[in-house]
């Protein structure tokens, strides 16, 4: 009994630390977004932070829901895998201990990690999104939009408006605008005006949401499109607009939704009752509909409850056989089936979920579908006979696993040199080559199981997308997805994947003793790692050359892609409304479209002021202006001239010459911030990006987060090669030791840590708090500082 009683103790010790550290690694994937949201709210909008720290607290119990049976399968597949790779399982048995006894503890925790994601799904899920409204609408009273607007940028968010102040003010009582233009029409566009101003200032009522914005000296200008001879003049002292709540603020802060995630357990299943008893007594062919809908949402979310937490089991049951069966291949080997088997589960998950939203498939059987095929595997495996190797994935594996020599002579032998023929044996020692090509085939190994799992994540961001309107399930517009998300994940995968293989590689080293060995050769912790470094920094030049060609086209694609499935009309596709560039001279251009194969202005209106005066000096219409001999051209319009009195004169064209000399560029540099949004940088090449920051200055657009953006552009291929010079030192310096499972969470602290510091500096820089150099370089600034002075410092 007491035997007995030790052996679940060292079993369960052996999967206790991979689990924990398989489900902090998932969850920081999972919440690696969440860092640049919260640095985007807390910095950028003024949210307090403990309303978006309190939003991302309510997302953890879903995140843990779907992360706990991934690291369930990753402690089995990496506790176990260990104990059949070091003889331990073989000799138990030849002790007569059966591995169905071995399972138990295995069975043991998986139990509690079961009761525990139950807990998770019936309780604190539910009541984190009950709270997450709450959050939300807070978080929307809080808005601020005094420092939405910023001079020089044309702000779109108020209803039928488009505001423009030249400069900005501090006081005590916010942000005071000066030079503001304000160009409002009518959702019927039968009337419209151009309001000036020399001062104002914005307003936020938090409970109906309405925005005021309070003028002083200015005149207001009013027409109807179409008569434009028509034309009226005020002039103001104080002048107040109030504008309409915008639809998130209606839509969060209105009536209450029905949403049957925010059930409890036992409230869920009173809900279902009730809505099948409505459904079997309404008539109405409409709400049918309705309640049929939103009881298979329910039923849905109650299988996604029960099946969740079920699949530890499951995924545990199937695992132990697969770990059991290992003889080769190391924890990585474990960690790289773990990967698969997960990619694999979720996918069939997602898939039967989405199947079920569309009522392809009986809720019971979409949700159940990857628990029972999972099943209906680990069954098979633990009825055939054991064999050398564990099927596909096993193969798989291990033609992705890393064989390391483990013996310290050969290292030592290593270090003298020599050896190998050609160019590659004169430029490199044997030590280099040996370093250098475990490094590199780890990084492959680390980088397919990271590029699996990324396509899983944007599998399932997919599928959760897909839009209504969707008549069968678009298989070729998802996995198009897929494929066009891989090129833009380098950016994240790869600095994870270099840090992570240095870490494992060397941590396997240490724990064969070669580390030491090397270190008594008088070979030192800087001569360890300049191979390293040589090979990182060979592929930061690949991806350099990958940032300026593929990635910004697959980015631009996939966006288009994405778009379609949720649904939206991409800005390329389809874009209404007037653009807005300020020009040179006070001269404001709004217009429908911008031709740029033959340089024409399609329907542009262009207002001149003179924003410290607040006056309107001249208004221009046309049907389309073309650019030629350095300048303006408008066709068929007319044009109306303002005297200081207020009083105008009014007269058509055929073809009119204007003094205008702006730079078609600046058009063509406008459609392009409508086309790609905020995440322009990484859709597009350096290159393109300084040309577009400098012309979106000149048309008076804010470019702080464009310079950011390039700044960032130009370092980020060095990001892999800077984290693996803090890494390296850190891990040879003694912490190797404790194996490439711990060498794996301190690449994941570090890349962690950075990232929340890339992400921070981001949004300072774009608050103009730090400069857009200072921000850029100061992430990468302090991983070359510190990981120079480590490795200074490293025996």
């Amino acid at each position: 009994m007491r035997l007995r009683s030790r052996l679940s103790r060292y079993v369960s010790r052996q999967l206790q630390g991979a689990f924990f550290l398989a489900l902090t690694a998932f969850t920081a994937v999972f919440l690696l977004n969440f860092l640049f949201r919260l640095a985007s709210q807390t910095i950028e909008r003024r949210v307090p932070f403990r309303l978006v720290v309190g939003f991302v607290l309510v997302e953890l119990p879903e995140i843990f829901l779907f992360t706990m049976p991934m690291a369930a399968v990753i402690a089995v597949l990496v506790g176990i895998g260990r104990l059949a790779v070091q003889h331990e399982l073989l000799a138990l048995e030849a002790a007569g201990i059966s591995r169905t006894r071995i399972f138990r503890p295995v069975l043991g925790l998986a139990l509690l990690g079961a009761l525990a994601a139950s807990l998770l799904a019936h309780g604190a899920q539910p009541y984190g999104r009950l709270h997450r409204q709450d959050l939300v609408r807070e978080i929307i009273r809080a808005r601020d939009v005094g420092r939405e607007i910023d001079p020089g940028v044309f702000y779109q968010r108020l209803a039928d408006a488009v505001l423009y102040a030249r400069g900005a003010e501090e006081s005590a009582g916010g942000r005071i605008f000066t030079g503001i233009l304000l160009y409002l029409e009518t959702p019927r566009g039968d009337s419209a005006s151009l309001v000036l101003a020399r001062r104002g200032r914005a307003e936020f009522d938090r409970e109906s949401g309405r925005v005021q914005i309070l003028l002083e000296d200015g005149e207001q200008h009013s027409w109807e499109p179409g008569k434009p001879e028509d034309h009226s003049y005020a002039r103001f002292a104080h002048y107040t607009l109030s504008f309409p709540p915008d639809p998130a603020f209606r839509v969060m802060t209105g009536t209450e939704r029905w949403d049957a995630q925010e059930f409890l357990g036992p409230a869920l299943v009173r809900e279902i009752a009730s809505l099948r008893d409505e459904l079997a007594a309404t008539t109405s062919p409409g709400r049918r509909i309705a309640l049929e809908r939103r009881l298979r949402k329910a039923r849905i979310e109650w299988h996604r409850r029960l099946s969740l937490p079920l699949a530890i089991l499951v995924l545990s049951f199937t695992a132990f056989p697969l770990a059991a069966r290992s003889r080769r291949g190391g924890r990585f080997a474990g960690l790289t089936q773990g990967i698969l088997i997960i990619v694999a589960f979720a996918l069939v998950h997602l898939t039967g979920r989405s199947l079920a939203e569309d009522g392809r498939l009986d809720p019971a059987v979409g949700l159940w579908l990857a628990n029972a095929a999972t099943l209906a595997w680990g069954v098979v495996l633990w009825l055939v006979p054991r064999a050398e190797g564990a099927g596909v994935l096993g193969r798989l594996a291990a033609r992705l696993r890393v064989p390391l020599p483990r013996r310290a002579a050969r290292a030592t032998e290593a270090a003298g040199g020599g050896g190998g023929a050609g160019l590659w044996g004169l430029l490199f020692s044997r030590l280099d080559r040996y370093l250098a090509g475990g490094f590199l085939r780890m990084l492959g190994a680390a980088f397919v199981v990271l590029v699996v799992l990324g396509i899983a994540l944007d599998f399932r961001r997919a599928i959760v997308d897909i839009d209504e309107s969707f008549t069968s399930f678009p298989w070729r517009l998802v996995l198009s997805y897929v494929a066009l998300s891989i090129p833009e994940q380098l950016q994240t995968l790869l600095p994870i994947g270099a840090l992570a293989a240095a870490g494992i590689s060397l941590s396997a080293l240490a724990r064969a003793g070669e580390l030491v060995a090397m270190k008594a050769s008088g070979i030192g912790t800087p001569r360890i790692a300049a191979p390293l470094l040589a090979s990182t920094l060979a592929l930061c030049g690949v991806y350099g050359l990958a940032q300026e060609t593929l990635v910004p086209a697959a980015a631009r694609e996939a966006r288009t892609t994405l778009d379609t499935l949720r649904g939206r009309a991409t800005a390329n596709l389809a874009d209404s409304g007037r653009r807005w560039i300020a020009g040179s001279g006070g001269r404001m251009w709004a217009y429908i479209d911008w031709s740029p194969s033959d340089s024409t202005v399609i329907a542009p209106s262009v207002f001149q002021v003179d924003l410290e005066r607040a006056r309107l000096l001249e208004r221009l219409e046309a049907s389309r202006a073309t650019f030629s001999g350095g300048r303006w051209e408008f066709h068929r319009g007319w044009r109306r001239l303002f005297a200081p009195d207020g009083t105008s004169r009014f007269e058509r064209f055929g073809r009119f010459r204007s003094e205008a000399t702006e730079s078609p560029d600046l058009f063509g540099a406008n459609r392009a911030q409508l086309v790609f949004g905020r995440a322009l940088a990484d859709q597009l090449t350096a290159r393109e990006l300084w040309r577009h920051t400098r012309r979106m200055r000149q048309a008076g657009f804010d470019v702080a987060a464009l310079q950011v953006g390039l700044f960032q552009k130009v370092v980020r291929p060095l990001v892999p090669f800077l984290l693996v010079l803090v890494g390296i030192p850190l891990v040879a310096s003694g912490w190797a030791r404790k194996g490439s499972l711990y060498g794996f969470g301190i690449a994941l602290m570090i890349t962690l840590a950075f990232w929340a510091l890339w992400a921070v500096s981001s949004s300072l820089g774009r608050e103009g708090v730090l400069s857009p150099v200072v921000a850029g370089l100061m992430p990468p600034g302090v991983l070359a500082a510190a990981g120079t002075w480590l490795l200074a410092r490293a025996r």
